[in-house]
């Protein structure tokens, strides 16, 4: 008996208890995948002249285009650099751009004839004015050929290009009468070049400004105050035809070139006036955060 006892005692202790199972408490959230952000094969097209000159020291100016090859009625972007840079200098974003499905117009632009502009009585800045109103229409008509949708155009500026690119987001296509009246008051400066693309608007669906020094020309206000009113963005806020412009403005913090109250008086005032404008502050200095500015783009159209 003492040894059947002790058999079935050994029995039980060999015996294989089951593994108890895991249960992950009910606050563990389930893991969600992010998904991958789409992107497109593009095809690019350099060196495409877009404007006229009309004086003999004014030279033509070209763009380079970059667009999916899918043609599905993309969003239109045209960008401008910074003073001392040229257009090739952002073709990695450029090309970014396009792979996430934007048609990209990125402009040379004459940005050096600003620093004359106050000299001779507003005569570089009417050649930029002229220029990039250019460079917008020639995005519109050249639109359906790349399979972007013509209406709906961002302009996206740079330092120098985000200001000059202000003023022009928000006079559209204003400038070309005052420039006139200018012209007809004090005697200059005539026209300095004209679109390849002739007829079609100006004006643009969106702004962003990275960097931007949205206060320049500011000493003109007393000194030659027609030429303000038509070079300094301040001046054009508040048309209801134009309230319909969404605005994003990115800075550095750590900006030293262009301080970033520059962006945060901007943004006040574009707020006060009624616009759909945000201020968006990243860490970094005086240059282009490729992914955020991007992002931001590309929120525009979602």
């Amino acid at each position: 008996m003492v040894s059947l006892i002790a058999v079935a005692l050994l029995a039980a202790c060999g015996a294989v208890q089951p593994a108890p199972t895991a249960v992950p408490p009910p606050s563990t959230p389930a893991p969600v995948a992010t998904p991958t952000p789409l992107t497109f094969s593009i095809a690019a097209a350099k060196d495409i002249t877009y404007t006229v000159p009309l004086q003999p020291d004014v030279s033509a100016q070209a763009l380079d285009v970059y667009a999916p090859t899918e043609r599905k009625g993309w969003p239109l972007v045209v960008f401008l650099h910074g003073l001392g840079e040229g257009k090739r200098d952002y073709t990695r974003i450029s090309q970014a751009m396009a792979e996430r499905g934007l048609v990209v117009f990125t402009l040379e632009w004459p940005d050096r004839t600003v620093s004359i502009g106050e000299r001779e009585n507003g005569k570089g800045y009417r050649q930029v004015f002229e220029t990039l109103a250019c460079g917008v229409r020639f995005a519109r008509a050249s639109a359906p050929g790349y399979g972007g949708d013509p209406k709906r155009l961002a302009l996206v500026g740079f330092s120098l290009g985000a200001g000059v690119g202000a003023s022009l987001a928000f006079a559209g296509d204003n400038p070309e009468r005052a420039w006139q009246e200018l012209a007809a008051g004090r005697g200059a400066p005539p026209p300095q070049t004209k679109c390849v693309a002739e007829g079609g608007s100006a004006r643009v669906d969106a702004f962003v400004g990275v960097a931007g020094a949205y206060g320049a020309g500011t000493t003109l206000q007393n000194d030659n105050p027609p030429l303000w009113q038509i070079i300094n963005p301040y001046v054009h806020l508040g048309d209801t035809l134009r309230l319909n412009v969404r605005v994003r403005l990115l800075h550095g913090t750590f900006d030293s070139r262009v301080p970033m109250e520059s962006s945060v008086a901007f943004n006040d005032a574009l707020t006060k006036a009624g616009y759909d404008s945000r201020l968006v502050k990243f860490d970094g200095s005086h240059a282009v955060p490729m992914p955020l500015t991007l992002e931001e783009v590309l929120k525009l159209w979602q």
